[in-house]
């Protein structure tokens, strides 16, 4: 089964700088690459220039976890649910922190509830299907 895992850290400098040692970038490229290349280009230049991307591009607040898509398709914001439950997760996690001891968090009854509602959700099992890697 073949899946799309997307990209990772430091794959857009191909799309942003000249790889003169790998010949003629136009030759290698695919449209697609080579619209997403002026893309984030003209992205990156906005921000040096007014410090902002411009394309309605939100600025990203504590609780707001919506993300800029970055493909060949117009810029889209999306946010991801299990993203945001991690975080409410985690932020509840370490203001309890702050608060009590561990024994004492995982008697809290806010942890409680929110640690049913992940078991209910199926969040925990979905999110580990090693089938799927």
């Amino acid at each position: 089964m073949k899946h799309d895992f997307g990209v990772c850290h430091a794959d857009e400098l191909f799309l942003q700088f000249r790889q003169d040692f790998l010949g003629d970038q136009n030759e290698i490229m695919k449209a697609d690459d080579l619209e997403m290349s002026k893309k984030l280009i003209s992205l990156w230049t906005t921000f040096a220039a007014n410090g902002d991307p411009g394309q309605d591009w939100p600025r990203v607040g504590k609780r707001d976890l919506t993300y800029a898509v970055l493909d060949s398709d117009p810029i889209r914001m999306e946010s991801n649910k299990e993203l945001s439950m991690m975080h409410s997760f985690f932020s509840l996690v370490m203001n309890l922190r702050r608060k009590y001891t561990v024994d004492m968090i995982q008697k809290h009854p806010v942890f409680i509830k929110f640690v049913n509602y992940i078991a209910s959700s199926g969040f925990a099992a979905d999110s580990h299907k090693k089938d799927e890697l």
